[in-house]
């Protein structure tokens, strides 16, 4: 088999389900595709000869009698050894030793703990609103309890049997869930590729998970079975007059739900409005710009100066092509990420110690490549016909590198070097503006580009926008490709907006997770609130009979049961609303947005539609019907 005009013999196939972890950007670590083929890592004398070279991941396994402490001294003392003897490259370089998971799923696990929590949530929300329907429906058996204690049934039996009925209905709501989860992990799987979940397909409800249901529904139906066994057994027969301890627990259950609800509505609605404010800016030219790749390595084209004359047929031919309105070259998509980067130093700067210089990505690119990667220029100017590859070298930096190497000195004009990538230092000629990345919470790095015609890579990334309406340009491309050289392979082919699709698909998929839990949540909390209030009411038929036979109308009595409903959840809602609010801009670090003044506009909203009635409009009016039959049935 050919690959890159290298001859290789396979000796091996792999199982389709192996993977193995790769390095996928700067700081992570993936699994590699399906479709992969792995060759010995054999390394060329420059790659031995460059020191300042750092783009690889080891994978160690350690053996039983070595802890990831003991491994970390003793790589340690490596590193300790390489500075004493290649100061200039090691000197303060240290080694950090990581567990093979926590590098594959560092990049998600707060999005997995923030559903993991919302779902703990969502689970006390439904154990208080099972705990108020206890309450509710253990109301009408106050007389049932009343004769068991008087037939000789100790307090003890009476909540033994109340607790056997909850952890009946919590056994039932568990098996439910179990049986949701199994479906839900089935559209899961088939999923899996587009969420970029690392490990996802391979997910299974093995026994610990079952193990783990069972105890959830065990110890939930316990804990809030018990308190409304305590209160039944304990109060008497009040002939349907309100205990006022009672009261209060009801109150407590209702701003607690409700103030669970409007936390899962606040995150939810941030989320979202960052999802749309992260992906905003893509416009209608991302889905008119393709994408691809090729490499001309074991071509004739492999060595200076056929490379840059490859490069500069190739970008001449694509634009050629019908309806194609710019055409650009790089080695790296900035909104996805890559995983190039070295030191850099300022030429005439004093020298800065090794753990304090900065690092910076470089990206080779044309002038074309910065007007479809949407970077405007900020000040000096783009790669022109004069920069070649006799001439100094040059380079264009973005914001953020004039930030990390120069904040307080102008760097337009000076020069500065990368360690293992040039001998010679670079000028630096132009600024551009930063890419803005597409993965929630990432930042741009700093970055440094070089044009290929004086420095041109074997691996090429090429950028075609067409017109609107045009054809789309792969058969074309493809055309120029074998045209070239026929053995220069073309893969990796899409759109910009296909592309940033997919960096987006964790961030959109967590933020639609998380409202369809605030959703529900939304549901159930109203649910609760109605079945609270209607027990709230069903005890105060005596209450009610009596202010109507003292002149209060049927309209009075409803709004009465309505208001208090809703005051029952109040003071509390909008006290822990600005609790949430205040801890939101340390724990959720969402850029352009003000936690404190959403998380009150969406309290006034959640506290106006329940001023509304829309949870407590039908205990209401039962509690009004209550008086039209008159206040001497009532009483």
């Amino acid at each position: 088999m050919l690959v890159s005009q290298t001859p290789y013999e396979i000796v091996g196939v792999m199982p389709a389900d192996f993977h193995t972890p790769s390095m996928g950007t700067q700081s992570t670590i993936r699994l590699s595709p399906a479709d992969s083929l792995w060759a010995p890592f054999v390394p060329r004398p420059v790659q031995k000869a460059d020191r300042g070279n750092r783009g690889l991941r080891i994978l160690a396994r350690l053996d039983g009698r070595t802890s990831m402490a003991g491994a970390q001294r003793n790589l340690g003392v490596v590193a300790a050894q390489l500075a004493a003897s290649y100061p200039d490259s090691n000197r303060n370089i240290t080694v950090q030793v990581l567990p093979l998971m926590e590098s594959l799923t560092g990049s998600v696990r707060p999005a997995l703990l923030a559903l993991i929590g919302a779902a703990g949530l969502f689970l006390l929300i439904a154990c208080a609103n099972v705990a108020s329907l206890l309450l509710a429906r253990g109301s009408a058996r106050g007389r049932e309890f009343a004769t068991r204690a008087a037939l000789g049934a100790g307090r003890a039996r009476l909540v033994r049997q109340l607790l056997t009925e909850s952890l009946l209905l919590a056994s039932l709501g568990g098996a439910a869930g179990v049986a949701l989860a199994v479906a839900s992990l089935s559209l899961a799987r088939q999923a899996s590729a587009a969420l970029d979940i690392p490990r996802l397909g391979e997910s299974v409800l093995d026994l610990p998970v079952l193990l783990l249901a069972m105890a959830l529904s065990t110890v939930t139906g316990l804990l809030f079975g018990l308190m409304p066994a305590l209160r039944l057994t304990r109060s008497a027969d009040r002939g349907g007059t309100a205990d006022p301890r009672g009261v209060r627990i009801r109150q407590m259950l209702i701003s607690g739900v409700t103030a669970i609800t409007l936390m899962l509505l606040f995150s939810a609605s941030l989320l979202l409005t960052t999802f749309r404010r992260l992906t905003a800016g893509q416009s209608s030219a991302a889905e008119r710009t393709y994408t691809f790749q090729t490499t001309i390595n074991g071509t004739r084209w492999n060595h200076p100066p056929l490379d840059r004359q490859f490069c500069d047929s190739l970008l001449e031919r694509l634009r050629q092509i019908p309806n194609v309105e710019a055409a650009g070259l790089t080695t790296n998509l900035l909104q996805i990420g890559d995983n190039s980067g070295t030191l850099v130093s300022v030429v005439g700067n004093a020298p800065v110690p090794p753990d304090r210089q900065p690092m910076a990505a470089y990206t080779m690119a044309d002038a074309g490549f910065f007007h479809l990667a949407g970077l405007p220029l900020r000040e000096g100017r783009l790669f022109e016909a004069r920069d070649h590859a006799n001439s100094p070298g040059v380079a264009v930096v973005n914001e953020a590198f004039v930030r990390a190497v120069s904040s307080d000195a102008p760097l337009l004009g000076r020069q500065v070097r990368l360690l293992g990538v040039t001998e010679t230092p670079l000028e630096i000629v132009g600024v551009v503006s930063d890419a803005r990345p597409f993965r929630l919470g990432g930042q741009e790095r700093a970055r440094l580009f070089y044009p290929y015609s004086q420095f041109a890579s074997t691996r090429v990334i090429g950028m075609v926008r067409i017109a609107a309406g045009g054809a789309p340009p792969v058969n074309a491309i493809r055309g120029i490709l074998r045209e070239l050289e026929p053995a220069a392979p073309m893969f990796e082919v899409r759109t910009v907006a296909d592309l940033l699709d997919m960096a987006t698909s964790a961030p959109r998929w967590g933020s639609v997770l998380l409202g369809a839990f605030a959703v529900m949540a939304l549901l159930l909390a109203s649910v609760g609130v109605m079945g609270v209030v209607n027990f709230v009411a069903g005890q105060r038929t005596r209450e009610c009979g009596i202010r109507i036979a003292l002149g209060s109308t049927p309209a009075g009595v409803k709004w009465l049961v309505a208001r208090q409903g809703h005051v029952a959840g109040r003071p509390r809602t909008r006290r822990r609303s600005r609790r949430v609010a205040g801890r939101g801009p340390r724990h959720l670090h969402l850029p352009g947005r003000n936690p404190r003044r959403e998380c009150s506009a969406v309290a006034r909203r959640r506290a106006t539609a329940g001023r509304g009635g829309g949870h407590c409009g039908v205990p209401a009016r039962e509690a009004g019907d209550q008086g039209r039959s008159g206040p001497d049935a009532a009483l």
